[in-house]
Order: structure tokens, then C-alpha cells, then sequence
């Protein structure tokens, strides 16, 4: 279900930018994700919220979207989930 969520734009690897469909209060919300893959692998993955792939690693949010990446810990290298979750709360 989206529940406020108008879409999910894929920018890459392990990369994505979630989209609110009704604007937050603030940019003080906050977001809870996880994913899963579907593969024998024995590395953490860690969803980043407000992240960038590059320097300075930050993003800060706005009021009507945020992004979203998934990082392979033992790589080192953005990944793909097989299935992602998302909650946003204000």
C-alpha cells in the first residue's frame, strides 16, 4: 500500500527517491527501512536514508521526498533489494 507515498524513482544501483504525496510538516520526519534479498549472502546490507552515494554522503530531506540507498556492507557497493520496506512518520 502507499499511503502517502506517490512514487518510488529508481536513480541507480541501490539507489532511489521516495516521493510524498501529501508534504510533511517538516523536515524533521522520520523514516524507518528495511530490505531483504533473496540469495545465500552472508553480508549486512543497511538501507541509508538521506543518503548520497558520493561526498559529502548526506541529503538533506525535504518535505515531499527523500532518498533512499542500500548499501552492501562486506562489498562496499550500492545493491538492489529484492524486497524493500518504508515507513514514514511526522
Amino acid at each position: 500500500k502507499s499511503f502517502n507515498v506517490s512514487s518510488v524513482i529508481y536513480n541507480g544501483t541501490g539507489v532511489y527517491t521516495v516521493n510524498i504525496t501529501t508534504a510533511m510538516s517538516g523536515t524533521t520526519y522520520s523514516v524507518v527501512a528495511s530490505c531483504g534479498i533473496n540469495v545465500d549472502f552472508n553480508q549486512g546490507i543497511i538501507p541509508v536514508v538521506f543518503g548520497l552515494t558520493t561526498p559529502p554522503y548526506y541529503e538533506a530531506p525535504s518535505t515531499t521526498s527523500f532518498r533512499l540507498s542500500y548499501l552492501n556492507m562486506g562489498a562496499s557497493a550500492w545493491l538492489n533489494p529484492h524486497v524493500a520496506t518504508v515507513a514514514i512518520f511526522d
